[in-house]
């Protein structure tokens, strides 16, 4: 069986576990915060490492000043695979049009799974005083 097939028999049990049981508020939450990801490999997140709060590929990490601990297990998604070719439209024109034809094993890292250089966080509170005031009547 390929690695894709595994991956996806998976996610079918997953599924079937969320809907049976009351982990749908957890999926719920999970998906807020990989809000960029499909529900499917939301679900594989979950399964795989429920913690998780950022996740990256392993050369991601590299170029954001981090590097992957040293036995860490990866978690494994489906990216898509998607085909460009060049088409010719009813006016003769060249179009490049874009297809998915499949999907393959991508292993990723939560971030705790990393170690090395902080993360840049957004501000959550600002501090000081403005030297302009603003007036709204």
């Amino acid at each position: 069986m390929d690695k894709v097939q595994v991956l996806v028999d998976k996610l079918e049990q997953g599924v079937l576990a969320v809907y049976s049981g009351d982990k749908w508020r957890e999926v719920l939450e999970v998906q807020s915060r990989f809000h960029n990801y499909s529900f499917s490999n939301v679900m594989l997140i979950l399964m795989q490492c429920p913690h998780a709060s950022h996740v990256a590929g392993f050369n991601t990490w590299k170029q954001l000043g981090r590097h992957v601990v040293r036995g860490e297990k990866a978690i494994q998604i489906l990216a898509p695979m998607i085909c460009k070719k060049v088409e010719i439209n009813e006016d003769g024109a060249e179009v490049e049009k874009s297809s998915l034809y499949g999907f393959r094993v991508v292993n990723v890292f939560d971030v705790s799974q990393t170690a090395g250089k902080e993360l840049p966080r957004l501000t959550t509170e600002l501090d000081g005083n403005s030297t302009m005031a603003t007036r709204i009547d």
